[in-house]
């Protein structure tokens, strides 16, 4: 995959996201150990690997997705991690899109110029369900990142994220105020959130019960930026555990409502709509039932400030566009993917 770079491969299972995860099983089938972490030797500096020509195999503007069979912030691989920050640092113009469950590392992981964020890196988190999502978004909030989203995926339970949305749009309208923190209430933001200072924390409802209810007040802090983007989908391979379309419906109101960028890509091997339980093996049949049901959203465009090696910033159509064949138009990844490979594995 043209978008995907894993320079070091295994894991270890943090949460119940991780029961059935699908690198373990897959090299189970391969005979191999997936909790052993290895460095991948052969693709380790891909982003800076170069084609026959000399021109980067990795464009200007593409988006990286890291660490897919692994986690970039599990311990087994802090001997290498410094490097693997070196060759983003190596590429401002290219994305890298980070996913976590181990969002407690931020604090001794990140580079030590990593100031506010760096401006290619969007830093996610793995919110499987309700559980994990008050774990883990609001040290995501907290930590300083010019990029933020979300991936519910396996989705094993539902997902309210009301708040933490709240919490960002507050954050970004305090941007647009003076000095002193004064902000000043638009429709899009209740008057109930237009107090307090750019580094601010907001009281909202938490934590959760089991049925979904809240008690209790719990702050959430934002640091450089909100969430910009949610992703979705179900789960796969041996003992897949349900995903059901309201839980969907309710994350992609919400999004829609703060005009966050909402990605439902595949709708998992065993989904629920309207209490009916459906089989669905086929990946490629998931993602277009994913696509057809419309949830999906275009939100607020995510702006990143690409540069070149001395810092001058890229002008947009210099930059890579994904390109897409007729199959892309049903696949639910299509609204967030790098494009297509051409790779034949669809056709």
């Amino acid at each position: 995959m043209h978008d995907i770079w894993n320079p070091w491969h295994g894991c270890r299972k943090a949460s119940e996201g991780c029961d059935n995860c699908y690198m373990f099983t897959m090299d189970r089938w391969r005979g191999l150990d997936g909790g052993q972490v290895r460095r991948n030797k052969a693709g380790f500096r891909y982003p800076l690997s170069r084609t026959r020509d000399g021109l980067p195999k990795v464009r200007a503007g593409e988006l990286i997705r890291v660490c897919m069979t692994s986690d970039f912030f599990v311990d087994e691989a802090d001997p290498w991690r410094d490097e693997a920050w070196d060759i983003t640092r190596e590429r401002p113009d290219v994305r890298f899109w980070l996913l976590t469950k181990r969002p407690e590392r931020f604090v001794t992981c990140l580079p030590k110029d990593w100031g506010d964020g760096w401006e290619n890196v969007m830093l996610n988190v793995t919110c499987e369900n309700q559980r994990r999502a008050d774990e883990r978004i609001p040290m995501l909030l907290a930590t300083p990142a010019r990029h933020k989203g979300i991936m519910c995926a396996p989705f094993i339970g539902q997902v309210d994220i009301e708040r933490y949305l709240a919490a960002g749009d507050a954050y970004r309208m305090s941007c647009q105020a003076d000095r002193q923190g004064t902000v000043t209430a638009t429709p899009e933001m209740p008057a109930t959130l237009a107090t307090g200072s750019a580094d601010r924390a907001y009281e909202a409802r938490g934590p959760y019960k089991a049925d979904g209810s809240a008690e209790g007040v719990d702050d959430v802090i934002v640091r450089s930026c909100g969430i910009e983007q949610v992703i979705c989908g179900g789960e796969n391979y041996e003992g897949a555990r349900p995903c059901d379309f309201a839980w969907v419906q309710l994350l992609a109101g919400q999004c829609r409502d703060h005009h966050i960028t909402f990605a439902f890509i595949e709708t998992g091997s065993v989904f629920v709509k309207d209490g009916r339980t459906y089989r669905m093996p086929s990946h490629r049949l998931q993602s277009e039932q994913a696509r057809k049901s419309g949830v999906s959203f275009r939100g607020r465009p995510i702006e990143w400030h690409l540069t070149d090696p001395l810092g001058m910033e890229i002008p947009n159509d210099e930059l890579y566009r994904p390109q897409w064949i007729e199959r892309c138009s049903q696949c639910g990844q299509q609204i967030i993917c790098n494009g297509c490979a051409r790779c034949g594995r669809c056709e």
